[in-house]
This record gives structure tokens, C-alpha cells and sequence, in this order.
């Protein structure tokens, strides 16, 4: 996949992943104010509210990529629309990183995902120099793992009952995937 880097952004043929800023804040909360998004991610839930939204995207970027934590909001190239986020969080001593996204519903199914977790793969290979990078979805969510798979990604097992999320435990399947150049 091409893309460039500019302005700590990553650009694709069809996205910019950027940095949040501010004026994101009520965006991203209507987004990921919504159980159909947030049931299928580890970490949020809903009510996703405005006070976590800023804390979330207030955070420092020299903090952020000092621990390997990279953060970005997915938008429209031409627009500027947001999307969601994706990031990619580093396990340094292990030479790894794990990803993950959330789009707003009405941007499912348009290749959004796929694309943005192509260009952070890369990122993370290219830029990061990880050795491997790794995500891993609810089985109750298998849009995601058709985007994993998408992205060249190898199943690596499913565990049973190995998050907790809203009450209840989540089979979560794994997807890895090592970097090319080594």
C-alpha cells in the first residue's frame, strides 16, 4: 500500500489518519456514544461521554509516542469527514504492537477500516520497526476479522471466555501478522 507521512498523519489514497484535536471532541462522541459500536470493543462502553472523550484525546503527544502509543483519528481525505480512530499500541519490550478501531456505524462496510489498518501495519513495520503486530476481535464481531484477514493477517486461535465486557464473557479470536522485511 502507498502512503506518506506528513505532519505526524498518515495519508492514503482515500484517508488521513491524524492526530485528534479538539474540535473532534463532539464528533467522536456521537460516534462511539453507540452500543452497536462500543459492544464490540474492548474499551469503551456507553455512555461514552464528552468528559472521557477529552481526557482521551487531551493526551500529550510527546507522552504518547514516547510509549510506543500511537493514536489517530481516521477521516476523509477529501473532506475531511470523521470517521473513528485506529490506533496501535507498543508492547516495546516485545517488539510488538497490538491495533485496534472503532468507525461510526453508518461508515461500516466502505473499505475504511481495511484501508486505515493497512496504512498502520505498514506504519508500524516501516516506521516503528515492530517485529510483529496483532489484533484481536469478539467472535460476535466478525466484520473485523474479515478486515484482519484482509490486511494479510493469520488467525492464530480463538480464547474462550477471555474478556469480560457488559456483563458478559467474550470469545476473543487472534490475528497476527510479522513484519516483511525481516
Amino acid at each position: 500500500m502507498q502512503y506518506q507521512i506528513e505532519n505526524r498523519s498518515i495519508i492514503t489514497d482515500n484517508l488521513i489518519l491524524r492526530p485528534f484535536v479538539a474540535a473532534d471532541l463532539p464528533i467522536i462522541v456521537e460516534l462511539l456514544n453507540d452500543e452497536q459500536v462500543t459492544c464490540s470493543t474492548h474499551a469503551f462502553t456507553v455512555p461514552f461521554t464528552e468528559d472521557y472523550a477529552a481526557r482521551w484525546i487531551a493526551g500529550d503527544p510527546r507522552y504518547v509516542e514516547a510509549e510506543g502509543r500511537d493514536i489517530f483519528a481516521i477521516t476523509d481525505r477529501a473532506s475531511g469527514e470523521l470517521y473513528g480512530f485506529i490506533c496501535l499500541l507498543g508492547e516495546l519490550a516485545d517488539n510488538r504492537a497490538e491495533f485496534g478501531y472503532a468507525l461510526g456505524r453508518r461508515y461500516w462496510g466502505r473499505g475504511i477500516a481495511t484501508e486505515a489498518t493497512k496504512a498502520l501495519i505498514d506504519f508500524g513495520f516501516q516506521v516503528r520497526k515492530y517485529h510483529k503486530v496483532y489484533a484481536r476481535h469478539f467472535v460476535t464481531n466478525p466484520a473485523s476479522g474479515r478486515v484482519m484477514q484482509k490486511c494479510g493477517m493469520q488467525f492464530e486461535g480463538t480464547q474462550l471466555s477471555h474478556d469480560y465486557k457488559d456483563g458478559h464473557y467474550e470469545d476473543v479470536s487472534s490475528y497476527g501478522i510479522l513484519n516483511p522485511a525481516e
